[in-house]
């Protein structure tokens, strides 16, 4: 039930809504799986089935490597909002 829930909330995401959000922080590089930006070698982005519309996840993504990636997932933009404005602090 909770899956499904949270399913729904992300059905109402838009992959141009991401973009908007992503822009604000930097050049967004957007393909057919989606929309990314990267600041210091952290990437967020907006993951998308192939040329859809709809977002399926929202990610934080870092690390040079297989054995040292570190993945998060968020549910809403203002999640991914949080993440990134937590981070630019943090660097400042």
């Amino acid at each position: 039930m909770f899956y499904k829930l949270r399913r729904k909330e992300l059905k109402k995401m838009k992959l141009t809504n991401a973009i908007k959000l992503l822009n604000q922080y930097g050049e967004v590089k957007q393909d057919e799986t989606g929309a990314r930006i990267e600041i210091d070698g952290w990437t967020y982005g907006a993951s998308t089935n192939w040329n859809e519309q709809e977002v399926l996840f929202l990610y934080c993504e870092c690390g040079a490597n297989t054995w040292n990636r570190q993945f998060y997932s968020y549910n809403t933009l203002k999640g991914l909002k949080d993440c990134m404005d937590r981070y630019i602090r943090a660097t400042a």
